[in-house]
């Protein structure tokens, strides 16, 4: 459960997470309120408890800047233990199952957004908004709800950061420093490596022949290729902005509606087809982009117009490469 939670999280991650379930459980109570107006005790948003409220949140947000004043210098700690050490060929490689056996990164992001939110939370913006709004009774439910919601996060990142603890510790073992290689291994890098690249021999392969033979692409006469195996010819689409990112997703449909498209255009021009133009999409699974952030190259034919540029470069979504 904790590496579900905790796992790709990030500070963004984490606070876009909250707002989703913030804006859910506000409109949740608004709703009770104006539907079933009969369960909503009357005591709403006074002076007398919201007080009891700021408190109850003040204490939320210490206990949680405990917790991430305990994190980040046991982290620290280890990270130059490991750093220091003479061997230091597996330096990289130990630092990268350290984190992920870990979940320092999740940890420490999630203990910082619950600091966020708790901080911003002391003074009770929603209550004055659901006033505001006419749902001042709702804001009971809201209280309480919102108080548990905080109580559970913040009892879940204590928990992790037991684990963090006691997983830190250990690693300074030998025996165990290798056991969790194994179970890095065996669980996180063989599996991504496999599964990128399958994902690209699927891209590059399978891909190209499922979409010349929807579009009716001919290829004795031109050739459609994914990966970037033309090093020569004109630069129909770059972006350096995305230089050094790796292809996460591809959007087939749009994809092959430019494609058809283009295709068409060039059958209309006399000779276009018979000078065999290639189209090459140069992203890649496994290698990130140029230093040019080149997109799709171009042997012959006509140059995509701007529409399909455009609709090219959407249908190819990235990410950062991981260290």
């Amino acid at each position: 459960m904790l590496k579900r939670f905790y796992g790709k999280g990030g500070l963004l991650s984490f606070l876009l997470r909250y707002a989703g379930l913030y804006a859910i459980i506000m409109l949740g109570c608004a709703a009770i309120v104006s539907l079933f107006p009969n369960w909503v005790p009357k005591s709403g948003l006074n002076s007398d408890r919201l007080p009891d409220v700021q408190n109850v949140t003040s204490y939320f947000l210490a206990a949680q800047a405990v917790m991430i004043g305990l994190l980040f210098p046991v982290a620290l700690g280890v990270i130059s233990l490991i750093t220091q050490r003479e061997d230091a060929s597996s330096t990289v490689s130990d630092l990268q199952v350290y984190y992920s056996e870990s979940f320092a990164f999740g940890v420490g992001a999630s203990g910082i957004a619950l600091s966020i939110v708790l901080a911003i939370h002391v003074f009770w913006p929603a209550g004055y908004v659901l006033e505001y709004l006419g749902f001042s009774d709702a804001g009971t439910y809201f209280e309480v709800v919102l108080l548990i919601a905080h109580l559970l996060w913040l009892l879940v990142n204590f928990a992790a950061l037991w684990y963090f603890l006691v997983t830190s510790l250990s690693f300074m073992r030998p025996a165990q420093r290798a056991l969790m290689r194994r179970r890095y291994a065996a669980l996180t890098a063989i599996p991504d490596y496999l599964t990128v690249h399958l994902l690209n021999h699927r891209y590059i392969v399978r891909l190209a022949a499922e979409i010349a033979k929807k579009v009716g692409w001919d290829k004795a006469k031109t050739a459609l290729l994914f990966g970037g195996r033309l090093e020569r010819g004109e630069v129909e689409l770059n972006n350096k902005a995305l230089s050094g990112q790796v292809l996460s997703n591809v959007w087939q449909k749009p994809l092959m509606w430019v494609i058809r498209r283009w295709l068409k255009r060039c059958n209309k021009v006399e000779g276009a087809v018979g000078s065999q133009p290639d189209l090459d999409f140069c992203p890649d699974f496994r290698r990130p982009l140029s230093d040019d952030g080149i997109i799709c190259r171009r042997i012959g034919g006509i140059p995509l117009d701007k529409i399909e540029r455009f609709v090219v470069g959407q249908s190819f979504r990235f990410k950062a490469k991981k260290p």
